[in-house]
């Protein structure tokens, strides 16, 4: 991030339907320039958040400020916020051509020709202009559905499932663009259940379970969080099991997983690591591989009830 400008704050914000809370109680800064990820399970409030900050679903309760300006005025700043839009919502009888300039100049914007087919050209929809929406992939109503939320260079970009539905070559390609807004210090707020992607482009993530924000910030401060173990992939011969541990260390070690190439332990701390190591190897163990293991994202994800 190139400073500390708070692009999203959300306040004790809460809102509901008739007597049933979809979430409540709700507070989060996202900051100028950061990829941020939004996680959660479908009915956790993803799309309801996204809504209210954006001016589809009034709040209940609370308040939010979009680059400092309080959400009773956000007219006024709804310029500089895109939003990407769920497909079903496309304007199916449009051409792709048709669709970005209608919604361009919804926006008071005057997109010319080439203007329109280097937007195209970007999300990777190139020479697909003239083509009807309804005859689009899901896919490829993905792409368009980014390059309207593109229009007009926004400060803040908000993408609900961009990737869903697209070829991994597309995919890179759309992780690319996000990449690309972030250097131009563009906000990018991004649900997703696709954990790798998640890990390859957000800065920080929170993650949402029931209306609450259970878990927030980057994904080593979640790691570290959620393993206050050190956890290790011992690769040898014989395969390490639970029978032949030396009785030196019996009490250091947790075996987790077995699999035929690898055993997964875990170990109370650091200084641990060089002991089991040389009682393996005193032991006879033929050590190919005794390197940390990494919690996974999705481990994480699925930790929490």
């Amino acid at each position: 991030m190139e400073n500390n400008t708070t692009a999203i704050k959300i306040s004790k914000l809460g809102k509901k339907f008739d007597k049933s809370y979809i979430f409540k109680n709700l507070s989060l800064e996202i900051q100028k320039g950061e990829v941020f990820g939004f996680l959660g399970r479908n009915g956790a409030g993803k799309s309801t958040l996204i809504n209210t900050f954006t001016g589809i679903n009034r709040k209940t309760e609370g308040q939010f400020w979009i680059e400092e300006i309080l959400d009773t005025s956000l007219n006024s700043i709804k310029q500089s916020i895109g939003v990407m839009p769920d497909t079903s919502n496309l304007y199916q009888h449009m051409t792709a051509k048709e669709f970005i300039k209608y919604m361009s100049e919804l926006k008071s914007l005057r997109y010319s020709n080439s203007e329109i087919n280097n937007l195209l050209n970007y999300v990777g929809l190139g020479a697909t202009g003239k083509r009807k929406i309804k005859t689009f992939s899901f896919g490829m109503k993905k792409k368009i559905s980014i390059a309207q939320a593109l229009l007009g260079n926004p400060s803040i970009i908000i993408l609900d499932e961009p990737t869903s539905g697209l070829d991994p070559e597309s995919a890179l390609h759309i992780q690319s663009i996000i990449r690309e807004l972030k250097n131009k210090n563009v906000t990018v707020f991004i649900t997703s259940h696709n954990m790798s992607e998640i890990e390859k482009v957000c800065d920080r993530i929170a993650i949402m379970h029931k209306g609450k924000i259970e878990k927030i910030g980057t994904i080593a401060q979640l790691r570290q969080e959620f393993s206050s173990k050190v956890r290790i992939n011992v690769q040898s011969i014989p395969s390490l099991n639970q029978n032949n541990i030396p009785e030196s260390i019996t009490k250091k070690i947790k075996i987790l997983d077995n699999f035929t190439d690898k055993t997964i332990i875990d170990l109370a701390n650091y200084d641990d690591i060089p002991i089991v190591l040389n009682a393996l190897i005193i032991d006879g163990f033929k050590i190919y591989n005794f390197g940390q293991e990494t919690v996974e994202l999705e481990e994480i994800f699925l930790s929490i009830e």
